[in-house]
């Protein structure tokens, strides 16, 4: 049992770094461009926001660059995952291979540049803010509740675009719609009362509200708003584990 175990972690650990690696090779820049993304969308978002808008919000660069990189990190990790489904087939047909496997090592590839990310974020805080040890351990709360809600969507994405390949194209439109719904570029305090509903059943809002509290103002994010969102992140993940897990069933016969 601890043998398969241990053969199944090492099994989605490769399976994680191999397909980093795929997704750069050929490219000059390579792995560069992990970094070059948030960074290039931030520039963007800077210009509109802070000089053409006005927005004044204290270490804006700071608080738009890691609501682009927690947001970059949920689409990514599910575009992966309903990829990885098709372009790995074979492994699906096998008989002997968890399907699961192909989902979770995706959500890690992704994590992979979420991790260099947040490297780089790191390094740029430290000449604006003090980084101290508790915002840190909110900020690794908050990813852990993302990354439940990441791998969550991800199992659900996956099963519903083996049988519905149309998925994918909704999924795009959503996420479009969805990094305007969700503070990336601006704050919560900003949307009006009646809409605030709206925030308060997306998790990615208490999410990257929390970790931009936890780690740019070291202070706790509200604990009412943190439980819901805790609470969806965890109802996200059942449902999408166990429609994926039965689903998985017949990913053979329809692949």
């Amino acid at each position: 049992m601890t043998s398969d175990k241990t053969n199944r972690v090492n099994l989605i650990r490769e399976l994680a770094w191999s397909d980093f690696k795929l997704r750069y090779k050929g490219s000059m820049l390579g792995f560069l461009w992990s970094f070059l993304k948030p960074i290039l969308m931030m520039s963007v978002l800077y210009v509109v926001f802070s000089i053409v808008l006005k927005i004044r919000t204290e270490n804006y660069v700071l608080f738009l660059l890691l609501g682009i990189i927690i947001w970059n990190f949920f689409v990514e990790s599910t575009v992966i995952s309903m990829q990885n489904i098709i372009f790995k087939r074979h492994l699906i047909k096998a008989v002997y291979f968890p399907r699961s496997i192909l989902v979770i090592s995706s959500v890690l590839n992704a994590a992979l540049t979420l991790s260099f990310n947040l490297l780089i974020f790191m390094i740029i805080s430290s000449f604006y803010i003090t980084i101290s040890t508790i915002g840190i351990l909110l900020l690794l709360l908050e990813l852990l509740m993302l990354f439940i809600l990441s791998l969550g969507t991800a199992y659900l994405l996956s099963a519903l675009y083996v049988k519905f390949r149309d998925v994918v194209h909704i999924w795009d439109v959503l996420c479009q719609v969805g990094f305007w719904v969700t503070p990336v570029a601006y704050s919560i305090t900003m949307v009006p009362e009646k809409y605030s509903w709206i925030y308060v059943i997306n998790p990615l809002s208490g999410i990257i509200t929390g970790a931009r509290e936890g780690i740019l103002m070291n202070k706790f994010p509200d604990l009412a708003a943190q439980a819901i969102a805790l609470a969806i992140c965890l109802a996200v993940y059942a449902i999408g584990y166990l429609v994926y897990r039965n689903a998985s069933k017949y990913f053979a016969e329809e692949l």
